[in-house]
């Protein structure tokens, strides 16, 4: 099994534990401190419960964490609560379930702490591969603080696929097999895609249904919606099988549709008992210049990682979206009114759909669209519970049921922006109070000021200027310094051995790092994306330059392998890269998803290492 580093781990966490309580101690900003002994009981006192099974209030109740699950719920005043409990002030608080956010594509860490600081305690992952499935892991035995994850496997998509690195089938044999290995993986779902056949379609809703396992995702062009629907899939994305349906003749999508339609469509879909995931957010979010102008000034921005806020500002532009997101809140209410099932989902981390945030401007665009507040919170609670067939473990408040709990400050069910009110979290019956959730919010816009080299970052009102960060940024490069020593000595000894590196990742960062590693010398095989230009004769061996290109899968490892380097680097790619290349080197470092100043650094040093080493030698 081939080693595996990964330095922006380290980098985030070195960071994470020491600005934030150095900012906590020195500017009044509230600390994260190291996590305490878990209380064995939590009671929230005197609070109002949601409980999310209909639309009522509970007044004045307290409710029992006992460990992960909730073991009583009972009037404040004939409510005992037990000696050495947590107790949590809920006067005037309202307690109601924590959300789901049922249409993720979870690829970088931060996203973790953007869902569980805005009270998504469960997801629905809908690109998966084997990070996923360690990720999942991770989460469960307590190693990393997220939201609980279900996920489809990889997806499955005709020939050629839309996306690289999908799973391709072209017969109704191989459809079946690939169900059965996601089975055996341990995937939750299956995802079908666009390009798929209506004989492999068939072939996988068969063999999905012998393995138990739900068909999710896109309507495949050659299926159409009404064969979709009498399928059996169990959700559908997005409502583009809607708008094929819909849509008069060579116009575009939602422009122009055949209203007459619309009554059949939306009975049959009630009939075949399907769930909708919408995601009207990601279509607000396609935004025209002057939208994503005003977008960027917006106060999360500076939680998300400037290689992402770039990718973002300077990617697809749209022009004017709003007749199409009036027509799809239209059939929205239109599904909903005829008693077909609603989700709620964000498509995130899609241009300007942030982690988090965005599962509260979905709440809002549900209400916008004619749901009532409990009827929108539904869609993210008690329905996504129902989706997953786990409604005996989550999505009310139940006695027996996984404590994962979201305190507000005011009624949601009057006011859905009330959800977005935060007093606390808990997340399988661990609490996090507001002040600690601000501190891990903190500690990523701090993260992320740095990386961007920024002149300071704006929290809580106050302006933090770079030169009080700075001596923060050096103290967490020194210690990142001391913990990767040893690492450095096993690639350089690895380098000089085989003289070559095989390195992947985003095209303009793969040829400013490739052109430093081949300074010393070095042959250097890049597997870039189309945009990686040829960098020079001889010394450059280009693996592929068509990352994006749709005629092949992608395989990443297979090219690695062929390159005999004995050093494998990744840079700005997503983690579930790992899964790829894991046993197809002696060394493999994941410099991260995010390229920042100290990785930079890092290959920087690498290069003068290797360069002494051949010297002396």
């Amino acid at each position: 099994m081939c080693k595996i580093y990964s330095l922006w781990k380290v980098v985030f966490f070195s960071l994470f534990l020491f600005v934030v309580v150095q900012l906590a101690l020195a500017q009044d900003i509230p600390a994260s401190p190291e996590e305490p002994q878990r209380p064995a009981v939590v009671a929230f006192v005197n609070v109002n419960v949601v409980p999310m099974d209909r639309e009522r209030i509970l007044p004045q109740q307290t409710v029992i964490v006992r460990a992960d699950r909730i073991s009583e719920i009972g009037p404040v005043d004939t409510t005992d609560i037990p000696e050495g409990a947590l107790r949590i002030d809920g006067r005037d608080k309202y307690l109601m379930p924590g959300l789901v956010d049922m249409h993720v594509h979870q690829n970088y860490e931060y996203q973790l702490t953007l869902f569980i600081a805005n009270g998504v305690t469960t997801i629905r992952n809908m690109w998966g591969m084997e990070y996923h499935l360690r990720l999942r892991e991770q989460i469960k035995k307590g190693k990393l603080i997220g939201p609980t994850i279900y996920t489809t496997g990889p997806l499955i998509d005709g020939n050629p696929p839309v996306w690289p690195g999908s799973t391709v089938v072209e017969t109704s044999e191989r459809a079946t097999q690939v169900v059965a290995e996601h089975k055996k993986a341990g995937y939750d779902f299956i995802k079908v895609y666009d390009r798929l056949s209506l004989e492999c379609y068939d072939a996988i809703i068969e063999a999905a249904a012998k393995h138990g396992m739900p068909v999710v995702g896109h309507v495949p062009t050659a299926v159409g919606l009404e064969h979709v629907l009498a399928a059996g899939q169990h959700s559908m994305e997005h409502l583009f099988g809607y708008s094929d349906f819909l849509q008069i003749e060579d116009s575009p999508p939602w422009q122009q549709i055949d209203e007459t339609k619309i009554p059949h469509i939306v009975q049959t879909t009630r009939e075949a008992g399907i769930w909708n995931c919408v995601t009207l957010v990601v279509l607000q979010k396609r935004l025209s210049s002057e939208e994503a102008e005003q977008e960027r000034k917006l106060a999360h921005m500076k939680y998300v990682p400037p290689t992402q806020k770039l990718e973002w500002f300077e990617g697809r532009r749209f022009e004017d979206q709003n007749h199409s997101r009036k027509m799809r809140k239209r059939m929205t209410k239109a599904l909903h009114d005829a008693g077909a099932r609603i989700l709620l989902g964000s498509d995130t981390p899609n241009p300007y759909v942030v982690p988090g945030i965005a599962l509260h401007q979905e709440l809002r665009n549900l209400v916008d669209a004619g749901l009532t507040p409990y009827e929108a919170i539904k869609a993210g609670t008690r329905n996504a519970a129902e989706c997953l067939g786990v409604l005996n473990e989550f999505g009310t408040v139940t006695v027996g049921l996984r404590a994962d709990l979201l305190l507000v400050e005011d009624n949601p069910l009057v006011d859905v922006g009330n959800a977005a009110r935060r007093a606390g979290v808990m997340l399988r019956g661990r609490w996090f109070p507001q002040s600690e959730l601000q501190a891990m919010l903190d500690a990523l816009a701090i993260k992320h000021a740095t990386e961007e080299n920024s002149d300071g970052v704006m929290l809580h009102g106050r302006w933090y200027p770079r030169s009080v960060l700075e001596p923060m940024v050096d103290w967490y490069k020194e210690r990142m310094d001391a913990q990767n020593e040893s690492q450095k000595e096993e690639l350089v000894e690895a380098v000089l051995s085989s003289d070559r590196i095989f390195l992947a990742g985003n095209g303009p960062v793969a040829r400013s790092v490739a052109m430093k590693l081949m300074q010393p010398g070095l042959q250097v095989y890049v597997a870039g994306d189309a945009t990686t230009p040829a960098i020079g004769k001889g010394d450059l061996l280009m693996a592929t330059s068509r990352f994006g290109e749709s005629t092949t899968t992608f395989n990443i490892a297979s090219a690695a392998k062929s390159s005999g380097a004995g050093v494998v680097l990744l840079t700005q790619l997503p983690p579930f890269f790992e899964s790829r290349i894991r046993d197809i080197s002696d060394l493999v470092f994941v410099l991260g998803p995010d390229f920042d100043e100290a990785a930079g650094l890092f290959v920087d040093e690498l290069v003068t290492l290797i360069t002494e080493k051949r010297r002396k030698n």
